[in-house]
């Protein structure tokens, strides 16, 4: 079968010249195979049987690892194509054997649109539990071997934290039976406070381990930023709070950025947030973290200090 990409896109279908095409904006999930040279996508890709995007997906391996990556803001089309291939081979060059599926949904591709950004990102949250998380758990439930993981970069992690919360409210007892194993944050651009207590509960509930990257020179994510006049520390430029659960595991990558940033070679982003994707160490690690063979504190990609913090090792 000739190579693939993977995604669930929510992007609206509009028209350009009588020509279908994914819009900017919230619509239905689509579920999408990507010839693996192209370099966008379109509605040509989407599979029209949700089984049979599934099947090809899980072909050929006897535990299937999916990773759900769920993009930040300002990422047009060709983009989040980019992004997910490098993230994708970047996981191969370390020995993850799993899939990558990229949540493609509608963020703005122009800065100044942020909030708009924020917006279209809580209005298409539930589908990331709805028609992504629970797909491939139901397969686990039909007798198939899946371990599902998510991602998140930047505004994906308000994605994440909002669909669990939201899953919670709008769903019976039964239907919330479902859980992710790893749950990874990268520049994470939710506030740190809200990862404790009621918005950030049901993360907890309903997976194995979160492991929180963070950088102190994420610029990006800084309070002076104009744009974020008003708003608390983020848990990606600070750190998860204090009183984080068991299952919360903060890894400060301020010092291994600061040795390496003229080494990144980043394409189209800006590089104190969103150097992790070209990152080796970064990318070791998170293989790691990924299978979850080793405890946190054995992981030998990290450096743990006299006061217990974790560090990526410079």
């Amino acid at each position: 079968m000739t190579m693939k990409n993977y995604m669930i896109c929510v992007r609206n279908v509009k028209k350009k010249n009588n020509v279908a095409e994914f819009g900017n904006e919230p619509g239905t999930a689509t579920f999408l195979e990507i010839p693996e040279d192209a370099t966008d996508f379109s509605p040509r890709d989407i599979v029209a049987s949700e089984k049979t995007w599934l099947t090809h997906l899980l072909a050929g391996k006897t535990v299937k690892n999916i990773l759900v990556y769920i993009h930040g803001y300002d990422m047009n089309r060709p983009n989040t194509l980019y992004r997910h291939n490098v993230l994708k081979k970047g996981l191969a060059k370390y020995g993850w054997d799993g899939e990558v599926v990229t949540f493609a949904w509608p963020s703005g591709t122009q800065p100044l649109l942020y909030w708009e950004d924020r917006f279209d990102a809580l209005k298409v949250a539930y589908q990331l539990v709805d028609k992504g998380i629970k797909l491939f758990v139901n397969q686990v439930q039909a007798g198939c071997t899946v371990n599902v993981h998510l991602i998140a970069h930047s505004t994906g992690a308000l994605i994440v934290r909002e669909s669990f919360y939201i899953s919670r409210t709008i769903q019976t007892r039964s239907e919330n039976n479902w859980a992710a194993s790893q749950v990874v944050f990268i520049a994470g651009d939710v506030s740190s406070k809200s990862m404790e207590g009621e918005l950030s509960d049901e993360i907890y509930r309903h997976c194995a381990r979160l492991t929180n990257y963070f950088s102190n020179y994420d610029s990006i994510l800084a309070i002076s930023n104009a744009k974020r006049v008003g708003m608390e520390n983020r848990v990606g430029r600070v750190g998860l709070p204090p009183a984080s659960p068991e299952k919360a595991v903060d890894v400060n990558c301020s010092t291994y950025y600061k040795t390496h940033e003229n080494s990144f070679d980043v394409v189209d982003a800006f590089k104190p947030h969103s150097w992790y994707f070209w990152s080796d160490k970064f990318l070791e690690d998170l293989v790691y973290t990924l299978n979850g063979d080793l405890d946190r504190n054995v992981i030998p990609t990290r450096t743990k200090d006299q006061d217990g913090e974790l560090w990526l090792t410079p």
